[in-house]
């Protein structure tokens, strides 16, 4: 691989369901945990080349091949998401037969995603109210949700 997975320290895995977890950038000790966690797709909403050195969609597919799990790159932007982003987002949870990883820089890009995929099963509010406890904040979406309340 071009690039090395650096462990720097514990990464910060935030259960958001019993079903999807999310995080910052992770390592290859984070994968190893992620699969005994019973994570079966990981979904890496990162754009290659964010920052120097980072690992790129390439070696993450060969480091999720490598443990198992089924792999899906949706790059996007802080706040861009379209809705071709969020189908795909929605079909990687729908096929996935156990748990879902998304991970980005912080984890928000994920997270948004994942809400907005799932805006048909929860209000606004219930969403933001949930997501909130775990250290993320939907404000900055509020309009791409059509149930705001």
């Amino acid at each position: 691989m071009s690039n090395t997975l650096v462990e720097p320290e514990a990464v910060k895995i935030i259960k958001i369901t019993n079903h999807f977890s999310v995080s910052g950038e992770l390592t290859e000790s984070a994968l190893d945990n992620l699969v005994g966690l019973g994570v079966d797709t990981l979904i890496n909403v990162r754009p290659d080349n964010e920052r120097k050195n980072q690992i790129t969609d390439q070696d993450w597919r060969a480091l999720a091949s490598r443990h198992k799990l089924h792999y899906v790159y949706i790059p996007v932007k802080s706040c861009h998401y379209t809705e071709q982003d969020v189908k795909k987002f929605k079909a990687a949870l729908e096929q996935s037969s156990n748990c879902v990883h998304g991970f980005c820089r912080t984890g928000t890009r994920a997270t948004h995603l994942w809400a907005l995929a799932n805006k048909e099963n929860l209000s606004f509010t219930e969403m933001q109210s949930l997501l909130k406890d775990k250290g993320y904040d939907l404000d900055m979406i509020d309009g791409m949700f059509d149930n705001v309340q």
